[in-house]
């Protein structure tokens, strides 16, 4: 009688690594929430690689963002911070990366409305 072997599990890289694109991100952004819920009166949490320790990128909630603004960021005027709260009550209206780049090479850039 020949025994049968399982296969070894994959591990949690191989795993995520296996998934398709879009369950990939939805295991990121799943991990990126829990990190920021780990850390909630920390600013900025820097993301390092975890083989060599690599320095990857920083991590901010919008809280701290929001808090960083108020505390660093210049001093808007009420209309400014209006047309802020559009912007971000509205992403639809936002340009795109292409369509901010084509604006900027232009000679005589048209305005952002």
């Amino acid at each position: 009688m020949s025994a049968t072997r399982t296969p070894p599990a994959l591990s949690p890289v191989e795993y995520v690594r296996s998934l398709s694109p879009e369950d990939r991100e939805d295991v990121f952004l799943m991990l990126l929430e829990e990190v920021m819920a780990e850390y909630p009166d920390q600013g900025l949490i820097p993301v390092h690689k975890p083989d060599d320790d690599k320095l990857l990128g920083f991590v901010m909630s919008p809280d701290a963002a929001g808090e960083y603004f108020r505390r660093y960021g210049p001093n808007l005027t009420d209309e400014q911070l209006a047309e802020l709260d559009r912007r971000h009550a509205n992403p639809g209206k936002l340009l795109t990366t292409e369509e901010l780049l084509e604006r900027l090479r232009a000679e005589d850039p048209p305005p952002v409305r």
